[in-house]
């Protein structure tokens, strides 16, 4: 997997232009780094995404997507957000990673971190926002300007552009998700075709609609393993994850079944994250 050559140019950019400002903690208003291990992930961050950036909220995070593998650059994963303590854990937020920045840093930062009922909910979100003009933390006219001046040099370092109808962009972003993956799973993600099967052969996993799955069933749950088709098997992974199942033996079966099928990345951070 090739790392994001757009993220350091992001991270470059953001350490020469942080000591020309005072009141922003950081230009991108996030905190990146790249995290390979899953070390900083919650139970509900997929296993086979790539944290790059926290929001210093509620543990608000947004990673890579690689889909298992499905891509070989991360500048070409799609990017979601995970909200631990949101019931709607995980979303899809941008295309890439540049689309991505293009949101965050031209003037749609809040439809990455929220979910808006409606583009005139969003409209009516941002006019009460710049309503709200003061605060009794920081100074807010001189830590506006500072986002004025970040934008403006990202747009031009960074060659970036305000997306258009950026509200639109990101709800059919996700009807196309909805349209293309082959199994659903709990956390809303579903999986992308890796096989190349029909379209209608791929099986769902015996508990896949079961608020709890019955994984200390140990021999069945190994013969699944053995025996399912791969897209299923990672289906399972999935829900498996969204439930936040602590039973190390389990654990050990799914995570050496991973490693079998070459996923030892996801496997790696299934480890650290349960």
């Amino acid at each position: 997997m090739k790392d994001s050559s757009f993220l350091s140019k992001v991270i470059r950019w953001e350490k020469e232009l942080t000591p020309k400002l005072r009141e922003l903690e950081t230009p991108s208003g996030l905190f990146l780094k790249l995290d390979y291990e899953g070390t900083n992930g919650y139970f509900c961050t997929p296993v086979d995404a790539v944290n790059f950036a926290n929001t210093g909220a509620d543990g608000v995070h947004y990673a890579f997507l690689t889909d298992f593998g499905r891509y070989d650059n991360l500048d070409e994963c799609l990017i979601i957000r995970v909200s631990p303590m949101n019931p709607t854990a995980i979303q899809v937020v941008a295309r890439n990673i540049k689309d991505f920045f293009s949101l965050q840093l031209c003037g749609n930062a809040d439809l990455l971190f929220n979910d808006f009922l409606s583009e005139e909910a969003y409209v009516e979100f941002l006019e009460e926002q710049e309503k709200d003009t003061t605060s009794v933390y920081f100074d807010y006219k001189s830590w506006k300007a500072e986002q004025e001046i970040a934008a403006e040099s990202a747009q031009s370092s960074l060659n970036l552009r305000p997306i258009k109808n950026a509200y639109t962009y990101i709800q059919e972003l996700r009807a196309e998700r909805r349209r293309e993956i082959v199994l659903e799973t709990q956390d809303g993600l579903g999986i992308m075709p890796i096989s190349s099967n029909r379209r209608d052969s791929y099986r769902k996993h015996p508990w896949w609609k079961q608020d709890i799955i019955p994984c200390r069933d140990y021999e069945i749950l190994k013969n699944f393993l053995e025996t399912e088709q791969l897209e299923t098997i990672l289906a399972f992974v999935r829900d498996y994850q969204n439930q936040a199942i602590w039973d190390t033996p389990s654990l050990n079966l799914i995570c050496d079944k991973l490693e079998e099928l070459g996923y030892f990345s996801e496997a790696l951070r299934l480890q650290n994250i349960l």
